[in-house]
């Protein structure tokens, strides 16, 4: 569910429910590899606007282990969308994932190329990049930091795919986490946020400090 809090003329055609189900088959085809089949089914339900739309997502991947600690993820397919005024698209959808990890820290390296509902006014979808890392280390038996960087890029298009815009924006996070007993943990979290402008619609930078 999304609604915002304050709505003007252009947040106010973003209110949105959004249900997505799906099913995962997974075989194994030996000790270091499965093969995956995923179909899922999503619906978007506007307040006001009109792009109401149902997804289907017909994908196959495989999970690897390269090494011991090592490990790669792939899932891609296409997704087949059909607007309730405005006609169909077919998308390719693409995600993936690289892990390593040991006994004290880990490394994952994600990837995703996928249409996603927008968040500029006149767009009725957007085409997004995605890639991120994240780093955990246990600096003591206590005491586990956390690091992620994350990127992504937007392509907006309206009605007749016309584009509409692109738009970027970057994330970063530092986390600590200290446990206290087995009943107790603390956390204390720092976010920096940075989004582009796209055309009439500002952009921003933004920090969040949590505990």
């Amino acid at each position: 569910r999304v609604k915002y809090a304050e709505s003007s003329a252009d947040t106010s055609q973003q209110d949105r429910t959004q249900h997505t189900f799906g099913e995962r088959l997974q075989f194994s085809l030996s000790r270091r590899t499965n093969l995956i089949g995923e179909y899922r089914f999503e619906i978007v339900d506007y307040d006001t606007a009109p792009r109401d739309s149902t997804t289907h997502f017909v994908l196959a991947g495989f999970d690897h282990d390269l090494t011991e600690h090592l490990s790669i993820s792939v899932l891609g397919g296409e997704s087949f969308r059909s607007f309730k005024d405005a006609g169909d698209t077919i998308n390719p959808y693409v995600e993936s994932k690289l892990a390593y990890e040991s006994s004290n820290h880990s490394l994952d390296w994600t990837t995703s190329y996928r249409v996603e509902q927008p968040s500029a006014q006149q767009a009725l979808t957007r085409t997004t990049i995605r890639t991120g890392l994240r780093l955990t280390y246990d600096l003591t038996s206590r005491i586990k930091s956390t690091a992620t960087v994350y990127y992504h890029h937007d392509e907006n298009e309206g009605a007749a795919l016309r584009s509409i815009g692109s738009q970027d924006a970057l994330d970063v996070t530092l986390g600590l986490k200290y446990t206290i007993n087995k009943h107790f943990v603390l956390h204390v979290d720092y976010e920096h946020t940075v989004v582009s402008s796209l055309g009439a619609q500002a952009g921003y930078s933004r920090n969040r400090y949590s505990g």
